[in-house]
């Protein structure tokens, strides 16, 4: 079975946000790209909440409409929490139409065995078969590039993506790169390396200056623009469905000085469908 498309963002950040930075992310997600992005209207949520010592609460039960974010702004020591978008015909082991995922910064084991802390991440993915027409517009491309963006400045962001892949989201933002490439959570370093080589990117200015400056980034404003509370947005084609396999290879050796090696090359990843990354 063919895994779906699914228009997928995600957020990291190292500068541990508030717990309610995380969550208001999240709900923006949710309310601002993903509902109004639908094509069925009688949807069902559920949502889970992790506790810092690997208790899972229950889920609340699936709920029409919306989500009572209440459970996760007031657990004690949250981790992290998930959110499953579906209908209400759909069974609890079924992919489901959306997923929401927020984790918060803990303590985690480096490759080298030291103690380091995790960054904090939101993602969430949409299957794109889910959407109104079976595509993405300029209108829910637009939310979702507002969505990464802005998310990117709440966080402090050290690092992000937007992509149309066959790639759901995760608790940690697992990339389609570090998919590719077998790299792990532990080995992330977002003051050096970029998350992937994707669709869409906001770039901090350290990463920037180690492409070449502002000058290195393509030279339209539709393609890279500066963001208004720092770092820049870099996209690989005008619209994400228009997408070629030579403006996937234009990117990633535009971004080759910033994508970290891994367990394997690019080159090497053999599965089908092959990521678009």
């Amino acid at each position: 079975m063919m895994t779906p498309l699914h228009l997928a963002a995600s957020v990291a950040s190292i500068s541990r946000p508030k717990r309610d930075a995380v969550i208001d992310a999240a709900q923006a997600a949710l309310s601002d790209v993903i509902l109004p992005a639908l094509a069925v209207r009688e949807i069902q949520t559920s949502l889970q909440v992790f506790q810092r010592d690997s208790t899972l609460y229950a889920p609340s039960g699936w709920a029409p409409g919306s989500v009572d974010w209440s459970e996760a702004r007031s657990a004690a020591d949250l981790a992290g929490f998930a959110i499953s978008v579906t209908v209400p015909t759909a069974p609890r082991n079924n992919v489901g139409l959306a997923m929401i995922f927020g984790s918060l910064s803990g303590p985690r084991r480096n490759i080298d065995g030291s103690l380091g802390i995790s960054e904090t991440t939101v993602s969430w993915s949409l299957r794109r078969d889910a959407v109104r027409n079976g595509f993405i517009d300029d209108d829910l491309q637009d939310r979702a590039v507002a969505w990464t963006t802005e998310t990117f400045a709440r966080l402090d962001g050290s690092a992000g993506y937007l992509t149309l892949d066959h790639v759901t989201s995760s608790p940690d933002g697992f990339s389609p790169y570090e998919q590719a490439t077998h790299r792990t959570a532990a080995q992330r370093d977002f003051d050096a390396h970029v998350w992937t080589s994707g669709w869409g990117m906001p770039l901090t200015d350290r990463h920037v200056a180690a492409l070449g400056g502002p000058a290195a980034l393509p030279d339209h404003d539709e393609l890279a623009r500066r963001l208004p509370a720092g770092g820049w947005w870099l996209q690989a084609s005008r619209r994400i469905e228009e997408l070629t396999d030579l403006q996937v290879d234009s990117i990633r050796s535009l971004l080759t000085p910033l994508l970290p090696p891994g367990a394997q090359a690019l080159t090497d990843y053999d599965e089908d469908p092959p990521l678009r990354v």
